[in-house]
């Protein structure tokens, strides 16, 4: 019963965090494309379109206290299976704008939370 609580806890918080970041990406004036768009067992957190590029976004948040930034839990393999399910997407949608990966990092404290958003955060290696 303890780890079903805290898979919901995790999943309440991811969901609190991707909430907040297209919210923040909205407000810069970006439109959603798609959110939580799946691929198999690959999925991709937001896609935006700021007009010149097509966003891929990754959410990742976590509850502070946090050891390390929550961006840094985004290491190579993620990089790989987040630019696999971009290059379905962009196929299957006939998308012709240039792609940027891009990573929303929320801490969440109580009510209270900071985000910082990483521009062009990884190079596609299509």
């Amino acid at each position: 019963m303890e780890e079903e609580n805290l898979g919901r806890d995790r999943a309440e918080v991811g969901r609190k965090g991707e909430d907040l970041a297209l919210e923040y990406l909205q407000k810069r004036g970006m439109s959603i494309v798609a959110r939580n768009w799946r691929c198999g067992h690959k999925e991709l957190d937001l896609i935006a379109d700021d007009g010149l590029f097509l966003r891929i976004v990754e959410v990742r948040t976590l509850c502070y206290p946090n050891i390390r930034p929550p961006a840094e839990s985004i290491g190579p393999m993620k990089r790989r299976k987040i630019m696999a399910a971009a290059r379905r997407f962009v196929a299957e949608h006939g998308i012709v704008n240039e792609v940027a990966f891009d990573i929303v990092s929320v801490v969440v404290n109580g009510e209270f939370y900071s985000l910082e958003y990483i521009e062009n955060a990884f190079l596609p290696e299509w």
